[in-house]
């Protein structure tokens, strides 16, 4: 490798030179994608509207791959969202994975600071329940994520992160 490519002197095909700069790129990368995920939201209003299936894939993020999950900026509004619902509330939640559950919204326990955790009962299995659960970290919000736990079941099995949520 010749000096000026680990100098970073080559000009327009120059190597970041910081980690700033490597942290500014991210940073516009996720500023994208979230952008990019509230246009594909908008776009679904749009076609439900007229009567046209919605897209199913809202976040541009791929499984395997670091912070596949959802931007910070999605887990805050879904926690938001699954936070302010009644009890009671009939929801469908989707997961990355592709699995979805529905069920009637049981104890919720929403702190916009600090943290989410409801509880979710499928209307045909009284003997199985869900809860959906995130916390607020030093860096933001925790990916929103669904477990399962099942009458004779010895603990809670993690089903995955969720990628929308719809009331019905």
């Amino acid at each position: 490798m010749s000096e000026g490519a680990l100098t970073g002197t080559q000009g327009e095909g120059r190597r970041p030179e910081s980690n700033t700069e490597l942290r500014t790129i991210g940073f516009r990368l996720r500023e994208i994608q979230r952008l990019l995920s509230m246009r594909v939201l908008q776009e679904n209003v749009r076609l439900e509207a007229e009567g046209l299936a919605p897209v199913t894939e809202a976040v541009f993020f791929k499984e395997g791959t670091p912070g596949h999950a959802v931007s910070h900026h999605h887990v805050k509004s879904q926690a938001a969202q699954l936070g302010g619902l009644d009890l009671g509330a009939d929801v469908r939640v989707a997961l990355l994975g592709g699995a979805v559950i529905s069920g009637t919204t049981g104890p919720i326990d929403y702190v916009p600071t600090e943290s989410l955790r409801l509880e979710l009962r499928p209307r045909d299995d009284s003997s199985m329940r869900y809860e959906i659960r995130a916390v607020v970290e030093e860096t933001g919000w925790s990916p929103v994520t669904v477990r399962r736990y099942e009458l004779g079941d010895d603990d809670w099995e993690v089903l995955g992160v969720v990628r929308s949520v719809e009331t019905e």
